[in-house]
C-alpha cells in the first residue's frame, strides 16, 4: 500500500511482475482521491512459448550487429544532461542511448 501513497496525484503505479502472495492490499478510495491509474505487467510475454528475455539474449549472443544497430548515440559520463536531452527529442532519432564510462 505505500506505493499508492507514494505516486503523485495523477500518476501512474505500475504492478511489475508476479506477486509471492495470493492476495495484495490496494486501497481503493487512495487510487481515487489522488486520481491514480493502475498498470499490471508481467514483466516478459513467453505467449509463443518463448519469453522476450530468452529472445533477447539469443539475439545479443548470435546477432551482434542487430543488437549494436539499436544503440544510435553514444555519450561519455561527463555528458549527462546531453544524454537525457537526445533520448527524450525522438526528432534526434534517438532508439537506445548509452553512457561511455
Amino acid at each position: 500500500m505505500t506505493a499508492q501513497l507514494s505516486v503523485r496525484p495523477r500518476g501512474r503505479l505500475l504492478l511489475l511482475g508476479v506477486f509471492s502472495v495470493p492476495t495484495v492490499s490496494v486501497n481503493p478510495l487512495h487510487l481515487a482521491w489522488r486520481e491514480v491509474e493502475m498498470v499490471g505487467s508481467m514483466t516478459y510475454a513467453a505467449s509463443d512459448g518463448h519469453a522476450d528475455y530468452d529472445i533477447a539474449l539469443n539475439i545479443l549472443a548470435n546477432r551482434r550487429d542487430v543488437a549494436d544497430a539499436l544503440v544510435t548515440h553514444r555519450f561519455g559520463l561527463d555528458q549527462v544532461g546531453e544524454a537525457f536531452a537526445a533520448a527524450a527529442d525522438k526528432s534526434s532519432q534517438s532508439i537506445k542511448v548509452h553512457f561511455n564510462p
